[in-house]
């Protein structure tokens, strides 16, 4: 089983750019993680309606960031370590991680008045639905998207 260290922090962002759940694996101290998410919401925006494009990734220095967009107007934002990655892991870990998100929280979300403390306890769920240090890249790899 091929092994890769990979996801050190996970953002969710709703519609309007909030990120309605944020959750670091490492311990890295973020300042204000509702101004990256109104960037990174800037950014994903830009390219859809100006360049009509979908943003999947880009690069700053020694992070790398994913971007899944779901059909239900939320988006996942995976930081990463600098290493080559197939998307699709992110698109699979994306569509698993807002499917469950939804199943817990769509009420709160419909009614959504921006309190974000809410969401908190998802982080015991997202531990257990992804392992930060070692995800198997060929059980994704041969999952059909």
């Amino acid at each position: 089983m091929m092994v890769v260290k990979m996801v050190q922090e996970i953002m969710i962002l709703n519609k309007a750019g909030i990120a309605v759940f944020y959750h670091n694996f490492i311990d890295r101290k973020t300042n204000d993680i509702q101004l990256v998410a109104s960037y990174f919401a800037l950014l994903c925006r830009y390219t859809r309606k100006n360049l009509k494009l979908n943003l999947k990734s880009f690069t700053l220095q020694d992070r790398k960031f994913f971007f899944y967009s779901h059909k239900s107007g939320l988006h996942v934002v995976f930081i990463c370590e600098i290493k080559s990655y197939n998307d699709n892991i992110f698109n699979y870990l994306g569509d698993i991680i807002i499917k469950k998100f939804l199943k817990l929280y769509k009420k709160q979300l419909n009614n959504f008045n921006g309190e974000i403390s809410l969401f908190k306890p998802f982080s015991k769920v997202l531990e257990h639905t992804i392992n930060p240090k070692f995800i198997d890249i060929n059980a994704i790899a041969a999952t059909d998207f």
